[in-house]
């Protein structure tokens, strides 16, 4: 079992590297009018990606902190979703449920979160949709993102597992203390129906945020691919 804090610093080493060689973080934003995002080719192909929020840092309270961990086989595909609407993506469902609880609106939307747009009743249908285009959207195109190209989908799949339960605090018997917690304010922070995602610190929603780190394996991978060998990347 590898050592946590040994593990969490590593992997955001590789991680600055990784920025640096993509030409730094993008804003979710860029996707809709950045001409060289969408006709990038490793955006084009599979890979995992992590994005970040405004003002969610790590410890240091300097370095960005990563708040969700994904997968595609079509990566500006998959990000354009998140920013696109809550249909498209349980991230942008989760995000527009957590905005509509801070203002107020939890109660009263409850009802048409787990509701498509087609399925909502006409009265609230103008409502909603106001409220996703003023406060939930400008929310999530805020955020920034940085991508690594994986062609294996096997591959992909160890990353995307190996970094969220390495980034997420979510109570489980080899946790430890934890690092790099959500700060007081995450917006995530709102969502106590969903412990996974205020626990953990994370958006991701699933069972990685409660497994064991393992022997970090996955780590290896990720350098070798960010570095484009099979080398370690040198300080």
């Amino acid at each position: 079992m590898m050592e946590r804090q040994q593990a969490v610093g590593r992997f955001y080493k590789i991680l600055q590297h990784n920025i640096a060689k993509r030409g730094g973080r993008y804003e979710l934003s860029a996707l809709f009018s950045s001409r060289s995002l969408y006709s990038n080719p490793e955006l084009n192909h599979a890979g995992v990606y992590f994005i970040f929020e405004p003002n969610e840092f790590r410890e240091d309270s300097v370095t960005p902190r990563v708040v969700y961990v994904g997968k595609a086989k079509g990566l500006f595909i998959r990000l354009e979703r998140h920013s696109r609407d809550r249909d498209s993506s349980s991230f942008a469902g989760n995000v527009f449920a957590a905005v509509a609880k801070a203002a107020g609106r939890g109660d009263g939307f409850t009802p048409f979160l787990k509701e498509y747009w087609r399925d909502i009743p006409d009265g609230r249908y103008g409502e909603m949709r106001a409220f996703e285009f003023d406060l939930v959207l400008p929310v999530i195109r805020k955020m920034s993102f940085t991508w690594l190209p994986v062609s294996s989908t096997d591959q992909r799949q160890r990353l995307e597992e190996g970094a969220i339960a390495l980034l997420s605090n979510f109570p489980r018997a080899d946790l430890g203390s934890a690092i790099d917690p959500s700060s007081p304010t995450w917006l995530g922070r709102t969502m106590n129906s969903k412990p996974r995602i205020s626990e953990s610190g994370l958006w991701n929603n699933n069972k990685d945020v409660k497994c064991e780190l393992g022997d970090g394996a996955w780590l290896d991978e990720f350098e070798a691919l960010v570095a484009g060998r099979g080398l370690p990347i040198e300080d």
